[in-house]
């Protein structure tokens, strides 16, 4: 997906401009797509970013909800140390929302996008 790419890069370049000490913990509301299908795919997409993020790799994830539902979480634990709490949500016709916060230890951003496509 496009958009996750542009996601990563901006997350990326804002990290290097304020810098937030290591990244601790990350919570992402990701209202992406209509599709029940998709939930999953996008969910997994960005913690696949926020391994990158993080600068550390998954070391266990529990999930909740599914397709049917309209939903999916994912609580993320990395290998060291830091978490993350991921949701894909179905966008019910809305324009697509992105709403990140990544915590560090001297800081955090906050990242809110209406994805106009």
């Amino acid at each position: 997906m496009k958009y996750l790419a542009w996601l990563d890069k901006t997350l990326l370049a804002k990290l290097a401009e304020q810098p937030i000490g290591r990244p601790v913990f990350l919570r992402a509301t990701l209202q992406l797509t209509a599709d029940h299908g998709r939930l999953r795919q996008v969910a997994e997409e960005i913690i696949r970013l926020a391994s990158g993020w993080m600068n550390s790799t998954t070391a266990a994830t529990h999930w909740q909800g599914g397709p049917a539902d309209g939903h999916l979480a994912a609580l993320v634990s990395f290998a060291q140390g830091q978490s993350a709490l991921i949701s894909s949500e179905l966008t019910h016709g809305d324009e697509p929302t992105v709403d990140l916060l990544l915590m560090g230890q001297h800081g955090a951003i906050r990242f809110t996008d209406i994805v106009l496509e």
